[in-house]
């Protein structure tokens, strides 16, 4: 999944989600924090930003 597993594409919003959303190491409140903004941005803009060119 891009730059989380060693590849050379950043991801896209929803992929950054999963990863802070299964980084058991995080701050737990700081991790809600991001998921809860990511979530709203997530569910504002519906499927625009979920897709990779190239």
């Amino acid at each position: 999944m891009g730059v989380f597993a060693g590849g050379d594409h950043f991801p896209i919003l929803a992929e950054l989600r999963e990863e802070v959303a299964i980084d058991s190491k995080a701050n737990p409140q700081a991790r809600q924090a991001i998921l809860d903004a990511l979530d709203r941005v997530l569910m504002s803009i519906g499927a625009a930003l979920q897709y990779r060119i190239g």
